[in-house]
């Protein structure tokens, strides 16, 4: 019997730093090593729109159909559909990252297109195949991907 296991678990292998090795092989992404996805709760009034998803970036335009201002952020993350459950794809190992923490806000009837690049030092970069989805503060763009 082992006395750590009670006092700390790991949620999965794509915790450590080098979890974006761990959570996929030659085959594709390995589920048992990612972590679940969380359950989103979509803005009212904000809505997606996918312009582009290539090889290299992501597209899309973000707008506000409502009466208000929708404020967020420069984060987003990247999830995968695996056996019916989304999963959080690791970002990539190969550099150091961080999102800037500037509040950007989305006005009444305002749209906004935002790139995302999926090349060289990017968050996330050569994506096997599969259906993924962009989750950027609630708002949600699936797309299926053939992969590299």
């Amino acid at each position: 019997e082992h006395s750590w296991r009670d006092k700390r678990q790991l949620v999965a292998l794509a915790d450590m730093p080098c979890g974006c090795y761990l959570a996929r092989n030659e085959s594709g992404w390995i589920a048992s090593n990612m972590h679940l996805s969380d359950d989103v709760d979509s803005p009212e009034n904000i809505l997606i729109t996918c312009i582009e998803w290539t090889d290299e970036k992501i597209v899309y335009e973000l707008e506000n159909t409502g009466s208000e201002d929708w404020q967020y952020g420069s984060y987003y993350s990247l999830e995968v559909l695996l056996d019916g459950n989304w999963y959080k794809v690791p970002m990539n190992c190969d550099y150091n990252y961080a999102f800037t923490d500037e509040l950007r806000v989305l006005k009444a009837g305002e749209t906004k297109r935002v790139t995302v690049s999926l090349t060289g030092a990017s968050h996330y970069s050569n994506l096997p195949e599969g259906h993924y989805r962009l989750v950027t503060y609630g708002v949600i763009l699936e797309a299926d991907w053939r992969g590299l």
